[in-house]
């Protein structure tokens, strides 16, 4: 599947995807979603910070049901107005994941592993996780609307570059944190 997503979410707003590849894309979602949710049980009295993996989780799944049903409701899928309208929502959201799995990043390295640091150096590390989680949600949200154009390809309606210009800068500005809270659900269950 040589397939290439438009957001920081691997399995959002992805070019030329059949039917049948959308569902099974949706599918590790759908399990990441269960462990999300197991995170409440497992971390009830423990500390909140596990709240945000919980959340990105379901985001997460909201943001990819949404893609499935644009793939293959025909009332989205064959109407460019219609689609377009969904995948700029996609675009718009799909940074919120991002957001929160950070931050949740940041809460456990504050608590687990600047502690142990020097007091000039925790805030030095505090200081800089600050600055870079704006930078990195920024640069995403840009990034999955630069050049980004909706067209009808044969009888399907098709999200893309205009060139590859576009591409290039689509690239440059994305940064892929990659689908590593799956592994992190796993860990803590």
């Amino acid at each position: 599947m040589g397939t290439l997503c438009l957001s920081q979410a691997l399995i959002l707003r992805c070019e030329s995807l059949t039917e049948i590849e959308s569902i099974a894309l949706f599918i590790p979602t759908a399990v990441e979603f269960l462990f999300a949710s197991s995170l409440l049980f497992k971390t009830r009295g423990d500390s909140r910070k596990h709240l945000f993996l919980t959340f990105e989780g379901w985001v997460y799944f909201a943001l990819a049901l949404l893609e499935l049903l644009s793939h293959i409701a025909p009332a989205v899928r064959d109407d460019l107005a219609v689609f377009r309208a969904v995948d700029i929502v996609l675009g718009a959201l799909s940074s919120f994941p991002l957001l929160l799995y950070i931050i949740f990043l940041c809460f456990l390295t504050c608590s687990e592993f600047l502690v142990g640091l020097p007091q000039w150096l925790q805030k030095f590390g505090k200081f800089l996780l600050l600055i870079l989680i704006p930078l990195v949600i920024v640069f995403n949200e840009v990034a999955s609307f630069i050049g980004i154009t909706h067209r009808i390809i044969g009888t399907t309606v098709a999200v893309g570059f205009s060139n590859s210009q576009n591409k290039t800068l689509w690239t440059l500005g994305t940064v892929r944190v990659g689908d590593s809270s799956l592994v992190q659900r796993l860990i803590l269950s």
